[in-house]
């Protein structure tokens, strides 16, 4: 499995934040080999009893994340639910927000529409408010994007209109400048998954978006694929295929397409990273009689010295 990343390292998707987060606080002395009991005390107890022994406290995660509501978002019906899907789901795996569940909302805070009140937010205990006005357009979707700071004012302190040929990247757009807001740092929503599929007879390489959703299957070799490797720009994917029964490496489109063999030595072309500006791949090959790195260009698949 590959995202994009960049340098040489090939990067997998994130596997998210721990269920529970363990505290340990030991405390006591060292141990001692053991001395004669005390009056009263069972012969080997611990003196002072169980304040002695080490203690685990276990807390359920995301106690200490910034608790963030997200009212459904307002528009047509299935569209904007669907938008509203994907906004949960790309900020619950984002691992920073504990999302508060919009059943327990009173209904006028329902019926706010996209203003908001921070006195009301604040009493069912929410710390932001992201809301979404969806609009279904001929060129795709639009959303209205609001991010209010419960204690800042009424005022949103993130307000803008996104807009993309499918909605659901117009929601991925609002949730990269959430995140970016809070971390200096903007989301990867968006982000596309290459990975190996297997069992059930496939054997080809797909694509999804990083929250699962809109798979895409890119080879059509109908024969073993494995080892996915995105391009820096993302244009293209590089994997290793048994279709001419050698581990060739190959190159296809990321929107799917024809694959062309790019190294078709004798042994393994396998394991492909490219460079951070797309220009050469460093695999492992075996021609040679070890395996060994090698650098080859992505056009012809010449080596490098």
């Amino acid at each position: 499995m590959n995202v994009r990343a960049s340098g040489w390292v090939r990067a997998g998707f994130p596997a998210g934040c721990c269920l529970w987060t363990l505290l340990a606080l030991v405390g006591g002395a060292p141990a001692r080999a053991q001395g004669p009991s005390q009056a009263g005390a069972p012969a080997g107890a611990t003196p002072g009893g169980d304040d002695d022994l080490p203690k685990i406290r276990i807390t359920p995660a995301g106690g200490d994340l910034f608790r963030l509501a997200l009212p459904k978002a307002i528009g047509d019906g299935e569209f904007a639910r669907s938008a509203g899907d994907t906004e949960t789901r790309d900020l619950d795996v984002s691992g920073i927000f504990h999302l508060l569940d919009p059943d327990s909302f009173p209904a006028d805070l329902q019926k706010e529409g996209i203003s908001f009140s921070s006195a009301l937010w604040s009493q069912v205990g929410a710390q932001g408010v992201a809301k979404m006005q969806v609009t279904r357009t001929s060129s795709g979707g639009e959303i209205q994007g609001r991010l209010y700071v419960v204690g800042r004012g009424e005022a949103p302190v993130l307000a803008k209109t996104y807009r993309a040929p499918d909605v659901h990247d117009a929601v991925h757009q609002f949730d990269n400048d959430i995140v970016g807001y809070f971390t200096g740092s903007p989301g990867v929503f968006g982000s596309r998954i290459a990975l190996a599929l297997s069992g059930s007879g496939s054997h080809e390489i797909i694509s999804i978006d990083m929250d699962g959703t809109r798979s895409q299957v890119l080879t059509a070799t109908h024969s073993d694929c494995l080892l996915p490797a995105y391009s820096p720009s993302g244009g293209e994917v590089a994997f290793t295929s048994y279709l001419r029964n050698n581990p060739d490496l190959w190159l296809v489109s990321s929107g799917g397409g024809r694959a062309r063999r790019i190294s078709k030595r004798a042994g393994l072309n396998t394991g492909a990273a490219w460079s951070p500006d797309g220009r050469t791949l460093a695999l492992t090959m075996s021609y040679e009689g070890n395996a060994e790195i090698y650098r080859i260009q992505p056009s012809d698949g010449g080596t490098l010295s």
